[in-house]
């Protein structure tokens, strides 16, 4: 018995080594750009082991590459109902559902919430639900997360979008010059914040508007 028992741990520690030697040749192949080719690395691994986490997951990823979202939500799904609850796993099934060939906004909200409830300073999941409640013309909301986002992220990626709300769907200019302005001091803007402040200020102000407008050609 206890030979059998030792013959059956040897046998499970090879397969797991041929386990990761596959999953790391299909890793190789998706950076390589051969994400399809990668797919069968991935499939080799289940079927010695259908609860593998990583191959899942890796499945996913080399499907969300090729842009097949539902099959990479399939993968991922599969893979947290392994692990349990994955930051990485909800934020990229939030994503999947969130991509234009999907835009199931309310289908990607709960999975960004359950990132909150995990790590509430999460940037992934607040600008991406900022970027939810927005395609779902909910503005406030919107801008709710987007300012948590802001007020913890080093670039600009919540103020660009809270700029965009603002004057184009809300037409608060009050509150657009503000972000534009807040954009160009902090340096790290491309031409919409400059075009915002001096269209805002051409109204008003032009000589500080000229400079502004200019900048934004």
């Amino acid at each position: 018995k206890i030979l059998k028992e030792f013959a059956l741990s040897r046998e499970d520690k090879i397969q797991e080594k041929i386990n990761q030697a596959w999953i790391e040749k299909g890793i190789n192949l998706r950076r390589d750009d051969r994400a399809a080719e990668s797919l069968q690395c991935f499939d080799n691994v289940l079927l010695t082991d259908k609860k593998n986490a990583r191959a899942l997951k890796n499945k996913g990823l080399s499907y969300q590459k090729l842009s097949l979202f539902h099959k990479a939500i399939d993968c991922y799904k599969d893979a947290s109902d392994i692990v349990g609850k994955d930051i990485r796993l909800l934020n990229e099934i939030g994503y999947c559902y969130c991509v234009r060939q999907v835009a199931d906004y309310d289908a990607a909200i709960p999975y960004f919430k359950q990132v909150l409830d995990i790590d509430k300073k999460n940037l992934i999941a607040l600008n991406n639900l900022g970027l939810c409640y927005k395609e779902k013309e909910k503005y406030t909301i919107a801008l709710a997360h987007f300012k948590r986002a802001s007020e913890l992220e080093i670039d600009d990626y919540a103020d660009r979008h809270m700029l965009d709300i603002y004057y184009v769907d809300m037409m608060d200019d009050k509150a657009a010059l503000d972000i534009a302005n807040k954009l160009i001091k902090n340096g790290n803007t491309g031409y919409f914040a400059y075009f915002v402040a001096g269209t805002i200020l051409s109204q008003t102000k032009k000589d500080e508007a000229i400079p502004l407008l200019k900048k934004s050609l």
